[in-house]
């Protein structure tokens, strides 16, 4: 649930995303009670926050930008290394949200593929997959998309964000997204171990 609620919290500012906004402050309490996260909510529709969405996340000003793009944070071939994502979403028959209209190396892309992997590793576990899946491939992609994608560039947009911002709502969730993304990592590596 944490990975789609991050998506989320990278989309641009919805009426979904200020309702799950308290959902995600929970969560993200009971994971690191060490984190001293702001918890007040935020009004995610109010221009000011639209006008920074657009600024920083969306880069139209290039002196905040801060763009949530794999490409964008990694050194080497930009169309190759969107390729190189975009296969591994189709091998799991998947393709990015067209509405988004976003590269598939777009953070929003990557949590919703680790969201969707999650969730498939937790049916397989309980036999619920009809084509008769393996926990362990779940496992296994999870961590390969961990080591090879997310946690070599979402740790780096992470931090720049804080550096950037003063937004608190925003603060928190590159705080929370670098941790859980690094924490996911060690975690889905001892399951993959154990598997």
């Amino acid at each position: 649930r944490l990975y789609k609620l991050l998506a989320l919290g990278f989309s641009f500012p919805s009426k979904e995303l200020h309702a799950a906004q308290a959902e995600l402050r929970e969560i993200a309490a009971a994971l690191y009670p060490d984190l001293e996260l702001n918890q007040e909510d935020v009004n995610l529709l109010a221009p000011e926050i639209e006008s920074f969405y657009i600024n920083v996340i969306d880069g139209h000003d290039q002196k905040k930008e801060c763009r949530p793009y794999e490409t964008a944070w990694r050194q080497g071939e930009r169309s190759m290394q969107q390729w190189e994502v975009k296969k591994l979403y189709q091998m799991f028959g998947l393709e990015p949200d067209p509405e988004l209209n976003e590269l598939p190396d777009h953070l929003i892309n990557e949590l919703e593929f680790m969201h969707f992997l999650s969730h498939q590793a937790v049916e397989a576990s309980r036999g619920l997959l009809a084509d008769g899946d393996s926990r362990k491939q779940y496992v296994h992609a999870q961590k390969d998309f961990l080591e090879r994608h997310l946690s070599l560039w979402v740790p780096k947009f992470c931090t720049a964000l804080q550096e950037k911002i003063s937004e608190p709502f925003y603060i928190n969730l590159a705080v929370i997204t670098e941790r859980f993304i690094m924490d996911d990592l060690e975690w889905v590596q001892q399951q993959y171990e154990d598997a």
